[in-house]
């Protein structure tokens, strides 16, 4: 299905409720800018991210083979996977030597300077990253990286220009709506809205934004356990049964989430997410 054929779908099933939300929003002050009004941007969201899983799938696994999940599961509980994963982690380091691959995720949302700070002697070869914004379910990204921190910096570069790009078609699917019906009203609302998500993210990629939240690293476990102690990391989570990086589906936790794992800006999430440096009640390592 294409672009255009989805999103009049989702025009179908979602602009009546979304509707409603935008009158909400118009009822209050000064609420309409995307870094505020949280409630339009998670509606409009519901339809950026049909286009992405149209356009864009998260995950490029080989399915030829077995394939290796790496993290934790939405629903399952995210201070049990992390002390599960410190316990396998210290009893691989007694049984072997051997490099593996491993998940690090963050307690805190941080930048390229503190990335390359945390991973040091690390050979890392993916940032996971998202721009953490409250109950917004931004997109998160996979930065394949071959050095740190000239390798991050050009990804995010990259993801800076499409998502100017994103912006730029949201805007002119949103021109195209000149009519004063409701449904075209909502509708233009939804885009551009989406629009504003879309350059909000494109701004904070090119300022090199506190967006990444986990990697992707191959190392010793003994070397992984001293990366287990570094202040930011919540998890290690190694991988030695993975035969190969394109099998494996790797699913971080989110700094924002402190209990139960789910998708971005659900429920599940803390109203602010922490960035810079976890909070104090989280037990890092």
């Amino acid at each position: 299905m294409g672009r255009r054929s989805l999103l009049r779908r989702v025009d179908d099933l979602l602009l009546p409720p979304i509707g409603r939300g935008i009158r909400w929003l118009q009822a209050g002050t000064g609420r309409r800018r995307v870094v505020t009004s949280t409630a339009l941007i998670a509606c409009a969201l519901l339809v950026v991210a049909a286009v992405w899983s149209t356009d864009r799938p998260t995950q490029h696994v080989d399915d030829s083979g077995p394939v290796v999940h790496v993290g934790v599961n939405e629903g399952e509980s995210i201070p049990d996977y992390a002390a599960d994963s410190h316990g396998e982690l210290v009893l691989l380091a007694k049984n072997s030597t051997a490099p593996t691959w491993a998940l690090v995720s963050f307690a805190a949302y941080v930048g390229p300077e503190k990335v390359t700070e945390v991973a040091e002697g690390q050979a890392v070869a993916r940032v996971y990253a998202r721009v953490p914004m409250p109950r917004a379910p931004t997109e998160i990204v996979q930065l394949n990286v071959t050095d740190l921190p000239g390798g991050l910096l050009d990804e995010m570069d990259r993801v800076a220009d499409r998502k100017d790009a994103d912006a730029a078609g949201y805007a002119d699917l949103a021109g195209k709506l000149s009519g004063a019906s409701e449904q075209e009203m909502r509708q233009r609302e939804v885009y551009r809205t989406a629009q504003e998500l879309a350059e909000a993210e494109a701004d904070a990629y090119r300022a090199h934004c506190e967006c990444a939240y986990a990697l992707v690293v191959r190392s010793t476990p003994q070397e992984l356990l001293e990366l287990s102690d570094r202040g930011v990391v919540r998890a290690v989570d190694a991988a030695p049964e993975m035969e190969g990086f394109e099998r494996a589906v790797f699913l971080p936790a989110l700094p924002e989430q402190p209990g139960i794992a789910g998708p971005p800006g659900s429920a599940l999430s803390d109203d602010e997410p922490p960035v810079g440096s976890p909070p104090a009640s989280e037990p890092v390592g």
